[in-house]
């Protein structure tokens, strides 16, 4: 049999490092990014591949030809 010890003799601190969240507060709005998102990155080099063949690689920014992987990173548009 063991026993617990009583509330009055333990206390738990925990340390807070972040506030809570209101609802409604600024920190809980959506944030549109300042730039263009991934979406249209995407579709902006599908884009210039598909009518010149080359683009912008959007992750490393390498030279992307169309059906071929990028000469940098290896990423592909597919």
């Amino acid at each position: 049999m063991s026993v617990a010890p009583s509330r009055d003799r333990v206390r738990f601190q925990f340390e807070r490092t972040e506030r809570p969240r209101r609802p409604g507060s600024l920190e809980a709005r959506e944030v549109r990014p300042k730039g263009p998102t991934l979406e249209e990155r995407i579709a902006g080099t599908w884009l210039r591949l598909v009518e010149d063949g080359t683009a912008e690689c959007p992750v490393c920014a390498s030279a992307l030809r169309a059906a071929i992987p990028c000469d940098g990173c290896g990423a592909d548009l597919s």
